[in-house]
């Protein structure tokens, strides 16, 4: 009988190796804007600020830096306010920029404020400096878990979607270090985001060599056959 393990393994071989290059290409051509968001899916109106009222999203710890924050607006049809966006640490202003008036109903508007640094803990603040009122999207309380909208410091019972972005694209492959290192912090001590790597990489060999393994047993099994 002709022996058909060889070319089936190769061939199987050949098939892991081409995904895996392909995984990793994918993930390293794959640019992602993205820094982080605090999980909030703009379902509803989340604060409706009267001219000089300000919105506040607080505390928000920061896992990664950021450069840009993005948010939606609602504009009852009118062209949208001006709006200052301010970050806050410890309650001193660590940064600003505006957003120009004139957009659009239900827009997403973006503004660089500074101090957006990993590991700070910070308030993000919109305040409506025009003369038209605006909505600011986001929420029901507690899907940001950890933080709250604030509308001149009371109790929104809701909170903002904010999207943080950095200023310059990195590849999925590119951020998987931050990936796990930020997965670690939400396991036991013993957990670090190198145990995460190595994880990842036995995944990566172990699995095909398991499969190679199991396919050269069956084809073992075939050729001693009756």
């Amino acid at each position: 009988m002709r022996d058909v393990r060889r070319p089936a393994l190769v061939a199987l071989a050949a098939v892991f190796v081409l995904g895996a290059v392909g995984l990793l290409t994918v993930a390293a051509l794959d640019d992602r804007p993205l820094a982080f968001t605090l999980g909030v899916q703009p379902a509803q109106v989340a604060a409706v600020l009267q001219p000089g009222q300000t919105v506040c999203q607080e505390p928000i710890d920061v896992p990664a830096d950021a450069r840009t924050v993005r948010f939606s607006v609602g504009t009852f049809g009118a062209p949208g306010p001006q709006l200052q966006v301010l970050t806050r640490t410890s309650g001193a202003i660590a940064g600003r920029d505006s957003v120009r008036a004139g957009y659009g109903d239900r827009a997403t508007v973006a503004a660089s404020p500074r101090g957006i640094v990993a590991g700070r803990r910070i308030e993000l603040c919109v305040r409506n400096v025009g003369r038209r009122q605006v909505t600011i999207w986001g929420g029901v309380a507690g899907a940001a878990r950890t933080s709250t909208a604030r509308v001149d410091g009371h109790d929104a019972g809701t909170d903002l979607t904010l999207v943080f972005e950095r200023g310059e694209s990195r590849s999925m492959l590119a951020a998987m270090g931050d990936v796990f290192e930020r997965a670690a912090l939400f396991h036991p001590s013993w957990v670090s985001a190198g145990l995460l790597w190595a994880l990842a990489a036995l995944l990566l060999t172990g699995l095909p060599v398991a499969l190679l393994l199991a396919l050269r047993a069956a084809l073992n099994s075939y050729s001693s056959g009756p």
